[in-house]
């Protein structure tokens, strides 16, 4: 784990490709050690795959990153999806009670 130099967070360490790194990092700054979503910030779009040499063992982790990110997606989809059906199931309940005829005792 790293500490970025600008928003101070730990993340794992990454490259990317020449290029992305000069746009993103100023030359009296490119001894810095910037996490993800401050050079997205740098760069004013999300970063994309091929910003990154899948060659270097140490983006490997990128990819799956990338994969964990979109099943976690998917499991705060489902999760919400979830309790939005729970949800309309309460108010149908609370909207049969209100009908239904109160018993004589």
């Amino acid at each position: 784990m790293m500490d970025c130099s600008f928003c101070k967070t730990y993340f794992e360490p990454f490259m990317v490709v020449g290029p992305v790194w000069r746009k993103a990092m100023r030359l009296n700054e490119r001894h810095l050690t910037p996490c993800v979503p401050c050079i997205q910030h740098r760069l004013g779009r999300p970063l994309r795959i091929e910003d990154f040499d899948l060659s270097i063992p140490i983006n490997q982790n990128i990819l799956l990153g990338i994969r964990l990110s979109r099943d976690e997606q998917q499991r705060e989809y489902e999760r919400w999806y979830r309790d939005q059906r729970n949800e309309d199931r309460r108010q149908q309940r609370a909207a049969r009670k209100k009908r239904a005829p109160k018993k004589k005792a």
